[in-house]
């Protein structure tokens, strides 16, 4: 795999980890929310951070990733990370969804019939 000749962007949550139990209560309070068990849920430092880790997450294991209503962004990352749009009928791997949209896809996954992981963006 090539090195990128530039540092990343994102900072990979290195400030996450020298939180003191904040996070653990964010998770904690995620978890609550959506109806999860709270090991499910990963606070990240912004959007941009989550769409990075799930879907390098999916490109590594030839997994799908799928949006209700992608932006122009999110389509792009999809394509650069060379990801099937997951609108072709097979199984899809990670799903990004607004807030509003999450009951749903909870709701899926807890029937069995969905993604292994929900990205939610609560901006």
């Amino acid at each position: 795999m090539r090195r990128a000749p530039f540092p990343p962007l994102i900072a990979g949550g290195a400030v996450l980890r020298s939180s003191d139990g904040a996070i653990d209560a964010l998770r904690e309070r995620m978890a609550a929310v959506y109806g999860v068990d709270g090991r499910c849920v990963l606070p990240v430092r912004g959007l941009a951070h989550g769409f990075e880790i799930v879907l390098r997450w999916a490109a590594q294991r030839g997994e799908t990733a799928t949006a209700r209503e992608p932006s122009p962004a999110l389509r792009q990352l999809i394509r650069f990370y060379a990801l099937r749009a997951g609108d072709d009928g097979a199984a899809v791997g990670a799903v990004f969804a607004s807030a509003r949209e999450a009951g749903d896809a909870l709701a899926q996954a807890k029937k069995g019939d969905a993604a292994r992981i929900f990205v939610i963006d609560e901006s």
